[in-house]
């Protein structure tokens, strides 16, 4: 059976790199790849012009490249290498963004990332373009780089001694993670106290933590939700749970920077908060629909703000666009980024797989924000000196609203 995984995932600035990288390569890899792996093209498939591969000066074209590779090229050709190239390139081809080939190490990966499960040692990083600096932004409760004393703030040094002040973060989280029970020796920079410090932390298997919550003022929850993963319907609803247990009068949804992630993610939570009724409708590119509704077993029964920003995305947006529509929260921020599209995996059978753009996705009210964004009830731009102002006009909004 053919496996579908609808994502909603932002991913802009991956999905153009690794685009360009792809369109750049296929000059130089098509027709090696074309002998090096025995791809025939669609010759003899009933296929007529696939693309323009059976066209016969792109064949003849084809047969040239190869024949200068096969005379003048220095190099062992890379097989595997090759072929993905060409396999990249086609897709590349479709001039979408959100498309992409997925070798099998990077589809492991990309499964990893939306289970929200893996081995590793349970932190958050983030890499500052300007110095190439990683650093530790979360420290997973409870997991073993918190056990093994790592905080947010530390700067990765040196990983089972690898220097890797000069690596991009993807193949540094590669290294970290590695073996369930396995031990990694990690050095960090500790600006706080001005000096280095080395940690043997085992890796485990990890739960990434991507709610935040916690009680404000005047009994006003508040929850940051960063990425609609599968672990984030019942991570929502436990914090959700404390937050009422505590005698919440009134509820913070923060979205900003969320760019999204699973379908029946949104769609569990949408369930957790929403009214009775639609939150959202999928129009596919075969003419088909699906609407996904709320069973409103349990909506909001206190004041509540969702804060957005224009790096809220996709899912987030779908979660945004719900409750805006059905009028059960009021929206602070900004404009939010505007993605209104869908993308589905399609596994390939041999570990890898394909993700297309398949579908346009429409709020309640049945406006497609494709492009446009949602605009706030509310616009509220951050402080310049860093003061959280978004988040001083939702408690502001919702203390007039307890009264």
């Amino acid at each position: 059976m053919e496996e579908r995984q609808n994502r909603f995932g932002r991913g802009v600035a991956v999905g153009i790199m690794s685009t360009l990288v792809a369109v750049v390569i296929l000059v130089a890899g098509v027709a090696a790849a074309l002998k090096l792996t025995g791809w025939q093209g669609f010759q003899g498939s009933g296929v007529k012009d696939g693309y323009g591969i059976e066209n016969a000066e792109t064949l003849k074209k084809l047969n040239l490249l190869q024949q200068y590779i096969d005379k003048y090229f220095l190099y062992e050709v890379d097989r595997e290498a090759v072929a993905n190239r060409l396999y990249q390139g086609l897709v590349a081809g479709l001039d979408d963004p959100y498309a992409d080939y997925y070798t099998a190490e990077e589809y492991k990966e990309l499964k990893e990332q939306s289970s929200g499960e893996y081995y590793g040692i349970g932190v958050s990083v983030s890499q500052d373009i300007a110095t190439n600096e990683i650093t530790i932004t979360q420290v997973f409760s409870g997991g073993p780089a918190e056990e093994a004393g790592l905080a947010p703030g530390d700067i990765l040094y040196e990983v089972n001694d690898t220097l890797i002040t000069t690596w991009n973060m993807s193949d540094v989280v590669e290294l970290i993670r590695g073996v369930e029970g396995s031990t990694v020796k990690i050095i960090v920079y500790r600006p706080s106290e001005n000096c280095y410090r080395g940690f043997d932390v085992e890796r485990r298997q990890v739960q990434e933590n991507t709610v935040i919550h916690e009680m404000l003022e005047e009994g006003i929850g508040y929850l940051q939700l960063t990425s609609f993963d599968l672990v984030s319907p019942k991570q929502f609803a436990s914090a959700l749970a404390d937050l009422r247990t505590q005698g919440m009068k009134a509820f913070v949804l923060d979205l900003r920077n969320n760019g999204g992630g699973d379908l029946t993610s949104v769609v569990n939570i949408g369930n957790q908060i929403l009214p009775k009724g639609t939150i959202l409708t999928i129009d596919y590119s075969d003419g088909s629909e699906e609407v996904y509704k709320s069973e409103g077993k349990s909506p909001m029964d206190v004041p509540m703000v969702i804060l957005v920003n224009g790096n809220t995305a996709s899912a987030a947006e779908v979660l945004s666009g719900a409750a805006k529509d059905h009028e059960i929260a009021t929206l602070v921020g900004v404009q939010t980024y505007g993605k209104g599209i869908v993308q589905t995996l399609f596994p390939l059978g041999d570990g890898t797989a394909i993700k297309l753009t398949v579908a346009d996705y429409y709020t309640p009210s049945g406006a497609n924000i494709h492009g446009v964004g949602i605009t706030p009830d509310v616009i509220v731009e951050l402080g310049e000196s860093g003061e959280d102002t978004q988040l001083e006009k939702a408690l502001e909004i919702l203390k007039q609203d307890m009264r």
